[in-house]
């Protein structure tokens, strides 16, 4: 009998931590249970750490637990609607500023946007081509038809901006991988050296093992230094 190589991981949300549901994915063979600290509250990931951590036990396993950061990433914010039907060629407004008929995407300065270049919603599945900015507002061009949905991920190929907010969000989340032992740390949207040696440094421990994530054209173009 050749021993077991592959192991399989499930990613747990306030939707699958129940006791029932996680001792059935244990009862299957899983390995790993990721949480994506981009969705739910704090209260919500405990819970869940908590629950795999007590199933697992009365079933005489270790589980690895996997938190993966939000880093600094982009999220929209649509007023008063769920979420938007958009057609081929219809235009849609992005603003700084949170109003009711406008969609809100937390940029200090749009003119940074050149024009013609793409904004990326939804993990790809909308582009947006820039037509006009200024320093509060840009209006683009829906290169495809999708329903936009509330809260979803912008991507901005080779835009550099700074977000005040990350550190905050990281430190709370680390506050996290320290009090309950976190396994394994998958940083998302590493762009460089210098960014995993700060993550590194938050979480203080050597037993925590980090994945850093390539999720953007600065990571890829820093990939030595990162792999370093």
């Amino acid at each position: 009998m050749f021993p077991t190589m592959t192991k399989i991981i499930v990613t747990v949300s306030s939707v699958s931590d129940d006791e029932e549901t996680l001792t059935n994915f244990l009862k299957e063979g899983v390995h790993i249970f990721r949480i994506n600290l981009s969705h739910g509250t704090s209260y919500q990931h405990e819970h869940s750490i908590l629950n795999i951590r007590k199933c697992a036990k009365e079933m005489g396993i270790v589980p690895v637990i996997c938190l993966d950061t939000r880093g600094p990433e982009v999220r929209i914010e649509i007023a008063e609607r769920s979420e938007i039907p958009l057609k081929e060629g219809d235009k849609i407004t992005f603003s700084n500023v949170r109003t009711s008929n406008k969609i809100f995407l937390p940029i200090p300065d749009f003119t940074k946007f050149p024009l013609k270049s793409k904004i990326y919603l939804d993990d790809a599945m909308l582009a947006i081509e820039v037509l006009e900015t200024s320093k509060c507002e840009c209006t683009g061009r829906a290169m495809n038809s999708h329903r936009l949905k509330n809260n979803k991920k912008a991507s901005l190929p080779g835009l550099v901006f700074e977000d005040n907010e990350s550190e905050a969000r990281d430190k709370k989340d680390f506050e996290i991988i320290l009090k309950h032992k976190i396994d394994v740390v998958l940083a998302s949207f590493i762009n460089s050296k210098k960014e995993v040696e700060s993550l590194k440094k938050l979480i203080g421990s050597e037993d925590v093992l980090i994945f850093s994530k390539i999720e953007t054209l600065r990571g890829v173009e820093n990939i030595d230094e990162i792999i370093e």
